[in-house]
Order: C-alpha cells, then sequence, then structure tokens
C-alpha cells in the first residue's frame, strides 16, 4: 500500500475520483489495452473464456470493456467507494467487484489467465506485487500494465496546419510536475515517466515494453476536470501555479482563445502510453 493512500482510498476522494474522470478516456483507454491484449495473448474478438484480474479497477469503466473477452472477471480496488460505485452498473459479461490490494490478491494460486492494471501500478508496492503475480497467474498466462502521459493537444476540428503547436507547453508541464512529484516522492512520479523505473526494477524474464499512441476527443474543460480530480494535481490549487491551470490557460492564449468556453474548445488530446507485458 502507498504511503499516499488518502489520495485515493477515502471517501472524498473517491467522489470526486468517480465523478470528476473522463469516461471517455477510460474507454479509449480500456480500447487500448484490449487491442494490445489481443495481439499478445492471441485472442479473437468473439474469446469467451478464461479469467480476467483487473488490479485498482476503480469504478470499473475499463473493466467492463476488457470482460467482454473473458468467461470470468474480478475487478479488485482498495477503496470501498470505488467498488460501491462499479456495482451499481451493469454489464452483459459476468464481473464480480470486491475489495481487495495488489500485494495480496485475494485469489488462489494459478487461477488467473490475464491480469491487468491500467494507470494504477504507481499506487502498488511492485515487489510485492510481482511475487502474487506469479502466483495467481496460470502457466502461459500474462499480466499487462498500462500507463502514460499526455503529449500533445490540438483543435480536434480546426486547421492544424496553421495551429500554433501545443508540444513545448505539454512538454513544460509533464517536467514541472514531475519536479513537483519526485520532491514529493509521490507515487504519481513513475507514471509521468512512463512507469520506466517500475520497469526497470521488475524482475522477470522476458519482459517486454510496447509503447503505443492513444487519441481521445475531449472540451478542454473535460481534459481540466480530469486532470483536477487526481488529488496530486488538485492539490497545487486553481491559479497558475499549478502546471496544469497554466497549461490550459496557456493553450487558450496560444489559439487567442482567452474568451471562449472551455466546454465548446474541442480539443484531441494525445497521449504517449506505455504498456509492460509479463509473460508466464
Amino acid at each position: 500500500m502507498s504511503d499516499f493512500e488518502d489520495d485515493f482510498i477515502t471517501t472524498a476522494a473517491a467522489q470526486v475520483y468517480g465523478k470528476s474522470k473522463s469516461i471517455a478516456l477510460d474507454i479509449r483507454r480500456g480500447q487500448a489495452v484490449r487491442d494490445v491484449l489481443k495481439q499478445c495473448y492471441n485472442i479473437s474478438s468473439d474469446f469467451k473464456s478464461g479469467c480476467l484480474l483487473d488490479i485498482g479497477c476503480g469504478p470499473g469503466i475499463i473493466t467492463r470493456i476488457l470482460a467482454e473477452s473473458f468467461e470470468q472477471s474480478l475487478g479488485l480496488d482498495v477503496s470501498q467507494n470505488l467498488i460501491s460505485q462499479a456495482q451499481t452498473i451493469a454489464s452483459p459479461r459476468p464481473i464480480t467487484f470486491k475489495v481487495g490490494a495488489a500485494e495480496s490478491l485475494p485469489v488462489t494460486d494459478s487461477s488467473a489467465d490475464v491480469i491487468t492494471v491500467v494507470y494504477a501500478l504507481h499506487f502498488i508496492q511492485c515487489d510485492q506485487f510481482i511475487t502474487e503475480c506469479k502466483r495467481v497467474l496460470k502457466p502461459g498466462g500474462i499480466a499487462l500494465f498500462h500507463g502514460g502521459v499526455i503529449s500533445k493537444v490540438s483543435l480536434s476540428n480546426g486547421p492544424q496546419e496553421i495551429m500554433p503547436d501545443t508540444t513545448p507547453l505539454i512538454k513544460d508541464m509533464n517536467d514541472k510536475l514531475k519536479e513537483i512529484a519526485n520532491k514529493l516522492k509521490h507515487p504519481e512520479r513513475h507514471l509521468l515517466d512512463c512507469h520506466e523505473t517500475l520497469y526497470n526494477d521488475i524482475k522477470w524474464p522476458g519482459k517486454r515494453r510496447i509503447v503505443t499512441t492513444i487519441e481521445n476527443v475531449l472540451s478542454l474543460a473535460e481534459l481540466r476536470r480530469h486532470y483536477m480530480c487526481i488529488p496530486f494535481v488538485r492539490r497545487l490549487g486553481d491559479g497558475e501555479e499549478n502546471p496544469l491551470i497554466k497549461l490550459v490557460e496557456s493553450i487558450k492564449r496560444l489559439w487567442s482563445m482567452e474568451n471562449v468556453d472551455e466546454e465548446q474548445i474541442e480539443i484531441c488530446a494525445c497521449y504517449h502510453s506505455v504498456t509492460i507485458i509479463l509473460a508466464k
């Protein structure tokens, strides 16, 4: 368990996270993970057997997308509040949601075909979790860990060739957030380096990484809300001393949209995404 467990386990944190995060972005992430899973696990779209274990499932949006390919699925999260949210939404496939920690998985030996962790690996004690993966995975099973950072923002339907490039602004935000996270020794620092440090520390023969780009269309306001649901970012405040707020305001100035409602500014956000794959 992380020393920053209050960032995601308390009632207040769970309520903010569950209500403010981008459902559309989670759906896109779930689809991306499903695509990688089909490639590396060689399953077809109508695959309906095997057991999925999704760790850090939150409100269960991504779990439901992945569960479409499995006979049985179990979503685990340390937050009872997020599990309660997940349990309120019906699913066409059998899914069980329950409270559980990655470092002590509440399942039997050699019981899971696939273990997934999407945007949550940085909050897990990896050494203990990797030991649990070795115990829980069936022979031939895989563990798949996915995360990444935003790398570019553009107008989704604007004249791309004449719009100023936002890449330097995005890099500045990521660098400053990483600097703050490193100073605090906050787990988000591992996500901000695309899990490179965690990957290097994982002891697993044949481990590999796949780098992809994920694009998602959303409003600038939705992007702001999604990042502000992360306690680490939210605690930095609403002023431009918060790198996220500075980014949003800088993009509006760069595009000469200071007086346009953020809800009406439709953007395409590109994410540099990394998937770690461990095969047993």
